[in-house]
């Protein structure tokens, strides 16, 4: 069976680390499992084509997805 991240196989050796970081702090297999579906995510630095501002889980995913 297909994993629902398939699509975010190359960002694994970056998920992992975050993973490893927060063994026994957060639950969740896997680096968006762990991330509140309500999450806002706010960037101090301006990137070109990357908002400052990113709100949702799903939106942080969909925001990655375009980075592949």
């Amino acid at each position: 069976m297909k994993s629902k991240y398939a699509a975010f196989v190359a960002l694994d050796p970056f998920f992992d680390v975050i993973q490893r970081g927060l063994a026994g702090l957060v639950d969740g297999e896997h680096y968006f499992d762990t991330i509140a579906g309500d999450a806002v995510f706010e960037f101090r630095y301006d990137f070109p084509g990357w908002p400052r501002r990113t709100e949702s889980r799903d939106a942080l995913r969909m925001r990655w997805g375009v980075c592949r």
